[in-house]
């Protein structure tokens, strides 16, 4: 898993590449499957937010952390 520490309103771009689909799943935010790409969020409020792929957080522990501040 992998965590990073960011301050309110900064944008989080996550890329995509490979054969396989991935998303960006957290709470009522999500980005569509996608194999290549880009998914971008602007964190605007403080929290921990935790995400995950929903197609391999079970097989491949695919998942993070973004700590805002």
């Amino acid at each position: 898993a992998k965590t990073i520490r960011i301050k309110a309103g900064t944008r989080v771009t996550w890329k995509f590449a490979g054969a396989n689909e991935h998303t960006v799943t957290f709470g009522k935010f999500h980005s569509t499957g996608m194999e290549s790409g880009t998914y971008r969020h602007t964190f605007k409020t403080k929290g921990t937010f935790n995400y995950i792929c929903i197609y391999h957080v079970r097989s491949a522990g695919m998942r993070g952390k973004v700590i805002v501040s």
